[in-house]
């Protein structure tokens, strides 16, 4: 399986993923390796994407967020590059 067939696979999670209540509190480092701006959403408690920050490249964002929040990362036009489930050790 190619690199980029494992992305689409990861990113095909997004239209069954919503925010669940949790209470644990952690963070997130979005860091932009790309030459070209990449965008950062929450997917809310319906699955919905919220925006969070437009990151230009080379740049860093730190987001707080909770344990089992799912976050999606995308190019400008909205196609998700990254999916990204937080679980109590690390992001999956």
């Amino acid at each position: 399986m190619t690199a980029e067939a494992a992305q689409s696979q990861k990113c095909e999670a997004e239209s069954v993923s919503i925010s669940r209540t949790d209470k644990i509190t952690t963070e997130i480092t979005f860091i932009n390796q790309r030459n070209v701006p990449v965008k950062t959403y929450w997917l809310d408690y319906s699955g919905k994407r919220k925006f969070y920050a437009q990151i230009q490249p080379g740049d860093k964002v730190v987001q707080q967020t909770y344990v089992t929040h799912p976050w999606v990362i995308t190019d400008v036009s909205n196609n998700c590059l990254v999916f990204i489930i937080l679980t109590d050790n690390h992001a999956s």
